[in-house]
């Protein structure tokens, strides 16, 4: 099926219809931001990441490092760069690899970050928390 002419934001598939798709017909609906083509495909492979890192990095308990967060932050991502990145960098990964692996990415990125945010509270505990020299020549 070349459906890429036929795309729309509007365009609605069969489950049949979907499952058929090219990866070009589906970056094509991840630009005209089809929704059944960003869930089915987009959604699904982050899914699929989060599950398997979220057992390593316990992602669901850290604030702001839920699925939903970090899906929607990639995904925003690649649309105000018009998804790019997707078609330069593509050549040499399926489209699924190329979608889990740059979640990858952004997850880790967020992680790093909450990382530095939770040391910065840390240390200010301590800061706060640890004696004076006038306290410590009073002991």
């Amino acid at each position: 099926m070349n459906a890429t002419n036929h795309i729309t934001p509007f365009t609605h598939f069969t489950k049949e219809e979907l499952s058929l798709l090219s990866e070009e017909e589906i970056i094509t609906g991840f630009k005209l931001k089809n929704p059944q083509i960003t869930q089915k495909y987009f959604y699904s492979f982050c899914k699929n990441a989060y599950t398997t890192w979220n057992k390593k990095y316990q992602l669901l308990d850290k604030e702001e490092l839920d699925f939903y967060t970090l899906s929607n932050d990639y995904y925003l991502r690649m649309v105000k760069n018009n998804w790019k990145d997707l078609e330069e960098d593509r050549k040499t990964a399926s489209l699924q690899t190329w979608i889990i692996g740059g979640f990858r990415y952004s997850i880790l990125d967020a992680l790093e970050k909450y990382n530095m945010e939770q040391d910065q509270k840390f240390k200010s505990c301590l800061l706060y928390t640890s004696p004076s020299p006038r306290d410590m020549r009073r002991s």
